[in-house]
């Protein structure tokens, strides 16, 4: 005996997924922010930059450990970006499953998977060069 899902369960079933994958993105920006503000709080409160903090003295990018607030700062625009993706999937996929389509991108996984891999590489030749 075969037993089927109502259409209206399945319905909900399919919105409340796509909430909960929403919401894990939204956790994934959430760290990447925390982490970029982390790093950006331990390096001013070592006293790392002299006493000219702007950020356009961060952008010079002298010699010494200043150039790791850059990471800092660009995790907190990577988890902004993830926040943004986010939203603009989420949307997305309720309009689809209002219109009863699925379409898939591998795209934004891809890019999101290539920023975490820059930011670690640059990490990592900075580590190795100072």
């Amino acid at each position: 005996m075969e037993s089927r899902i109502p259409e209206g369960e399945t319905l909900s079933r399919e919105y409340l997924a796509n909430e909960r994958t929403l919401l894990s993105w939204i956790r994934t920006g959430v760290n990447a922010i925390s982490v970029g503000i982390l790093l950006d709080t331990v390096v001013r409160a070592l006293g790392v930059f002299s006493q000219d903090s702007s950020f356009r003295n961060l952008l010079a990018l002298g010699s010494g450990p200043e150039k790791f607030a850059v990471f800092g700062i660009g995790m907190v625009v990577f988890g902004a970006l993830v926040e943004v993706v986010a939203v603009a999937r989420f949307v997305q996929y309720k309009r689809s499953i209002r219109r009863a389509e699925f379409t898939s991108s591998s795209l934004v996984y891809l890019l999101v998977a290539l920023g975490l891999s820059i930011l670690g590489a640059a990490y990592i030749v900075y580590v190795v060069l100072t």
